[in-house]
């Protein structure tokens, strides 16, 4: 059979390169809408092509013939890069597992092929020739169209054999399934979808993150004494994956006796459950269903982690207005007076320079507390002499008399495994209020310790003090303590010095007692 071949142009693919969660959501809508293995197979090539953005020298898809043999049916790319390719042909029974294969070709170029592989069934092998650090960028990509393509091959060529096909008018259900936007509404579509096309009962179990376990959610196609019956007797499931055999055997056997049938049938997704009487005949179908729940609750997965990533980009954005602030304004002090006196240079030489080193130390630790926002690891623990990260700190303080005001204790150096740059920012912002919310004379005292495993600096002030109900809360972003509303601030202080103790394993807290506030930051020693 002469395979399908697709232009080699990839700079026309509609939209040029996507993001992750608009691949993921195309993957699922096309796989969805493609009614024969044709167009599986071309739509397969279409989404491996946009995963890449573009980047790859070619692209072929291998299925077995009636004797077992694979054989191209769908290609792309370069014609001399395709007839080049070394093929798998003649292998398909070897490809049982869904780990890619992979070939060096001449550099730099390697040809890897992902097995199309469901419920332990070969139906292809997916073929890429690309570069190996585009193929290493977008490997979890390709790893999804080739698992949802296996599906997908194998719930087609069960369809075409015998003749069948999921009706038109599921059109509609299937949208709002792929359109679910909580797990929750997710489940009760295809619990819709499943009922409604296949005209069987069908039984809903959810997961339940807090405990663990799935919850019987609900039932379409059963009798309400019956529905309630099985709620009654299985309100809740371990995961399907985490069940034995005979765990699983006796499950079956409780839900086809509760609801009068001989055998059920299960679709399983990480977050969801799902069962059902469901004839020979109609078991790819009800399968089908599954797998559009599971891709339909993975991308809502990524949606909510691309969420949290965006939360803590503003967290970051907003850290790196305030981390900014105290040196800018020190610089400003210092250039304010050499305008009104320039003979006294000399006097504010220190000053300035040490206000410069801060702003290029500071862009560099912004730079990175941006990475970790977005969730990068940036941190650099190292051998570190504490006392001589609280001195810097306290001489870099652009509050006027910082020096004078701040009794550091005991002056021998105090080792301990840190990030000097993350301390340094801890440290900054616990001085610094303290030393805000003080009286102008008011003495500042830090005291280092080391006991217990364990080295816990103590930051004492003379100010107004934070309530015990708000000692947790002063910590939250944009959170300030009652009594010090009136000297300003944004609420971030104290909200940065946590997130930067907690990335060296640390603690930060209010100590309970008075007069004035002691800030309690923790460093293990291991």
């Amino acid at each position: 059979m002469e395979p399908n071949r697709r232009a080699s142009d990839n700079s026309s693919s509609p939209g040029g390169p996507q993001d992750e969660l608009s691949i993921l959501l195309g993957i699922t809508r096309a796989f969805v809408s493609a009614a024969t293995l044709d167009e599986a197979a071309l739509w397969m090539l279409e989404w491996v092509n946009k995963a890449t953005n573009g980047d790859v020298a070619a692209i072929r898809l291998a299925c077995p013939d009636v004797g077992g043999t694979l054989r191209s049916v769908a290609e792309e790319g370069d014609g001399a890069r395709l007839q080049a390719m070394q093929g798998w042909q003649g292998t398909n029974a070897a490809f049982t597992s869904k780990a890619a294969v992979a070939r060096s070709l001449d550099r730099p170029f390697v040809q890897r092929a992902w097995p199309l592989v469901s419920r332990g069934e070969s139906f292809g092998v997916l073929e890429v020739v690309a570069r190996a650090e585009v193929l290493d960028r977008s490997q979890r990509l390709i790893e999804a169209i080739s698992s949802q393509g296996g599906i997908v091959l194998r719930n087609l060529s069960a369809a075409e054999a015998r003749g069948t096909e999921v009706a038109g008018e599921t059109t509609d259900l299937v949208l709002r399934l792929l359109r679910a936007t909580s797990r929750t509404s997710a489940l009760k579509a295809a619990l819709e979808l499943a009922s409604e096309t296949l005209d069987v009962p069908v039984i809903a179990w959810e997961k339940d993150d807090a405990v663990g376990l799935l919850h019987a959610t609900g039932a379409l196609g059963v009798a309400g004494e019956v529905e309630a019956g099985l709620i009654e007797r299985l309100p809740s499931l371990p995961p399907w994956d985490g069940l034995g055999a005979g765990e699983r055997r006796q499950l079956l056997i409780q839900v086809s006796a509760t609801l009068g049938v001989d055998g059920v049938t299960v679709a399983d997704s990480d977050d969801a459950l799902l069962m059902a009487p469901v004839p020979d005949r109609l078991t790819a179908a009800f399968e089908t269903v599954g797998s559009i729940l599971q891709e339909r609750l993975r991308v809502l997965r990524v949606e909510a982690s691309l969420r949290d990533q965006d939360e803590r980009l503003a967290q970051g954005i907003a850290s790196t207005a305030h981390e900014l602030r105290s040196p800018l304004v020190a610089t400003k002090m210092v250039i304010e007076r050499l305008l009104q006196a320039p003979e006294d240079v000399e006097l504010y030489r220190d000053l300035l320079r040490r206000s410069g080193e801060e702003l290029g130390w500071l862009a560099t630790f912004v730079e990175e507390l941006m990475l970790s926002s977005a969730g990068y690891d940036t941190l650099d623990k190292q051998p570190t002499d504490i006392m001589r990260v609280i001195r810097q700190t306290v001489e870099s303080c652009p509050i006027e008399g910082a020096v004078e005001r701040v009794a550091v204790w005991p002056p021998d150096p105090v080792m301990a495994p840190a990030d000097p740059r993350y301390l340094r920012t801890a440290l900054g912002n616990v001085i610094r209020n303290g030393l805000t919310y003080s009286p102008a004379d008011g003495r500042l005292h830090v005291e280092v310790d080391s006991r217990g495993g364990r080295v816990v600096i103590k930051v004492r002030d003379h100010g107004p003090g934070i309530a015990p109900a708000e000692r947790d809360a002063v910590f939250d972003m944009l959170s300030q303590g009652s009594a010090g509303k009136d000297r300003g601030g944004a609420g971030l202080g104290l909200f940065i010095a946590r997130r930067a103790m907690e990335a060296q394993g640390g603690t930060i807290s209010i100590q309970p007692g008075g007069p004035g506030t002691t800030v309690v930051l923790n460093l293990p020693l291991d």
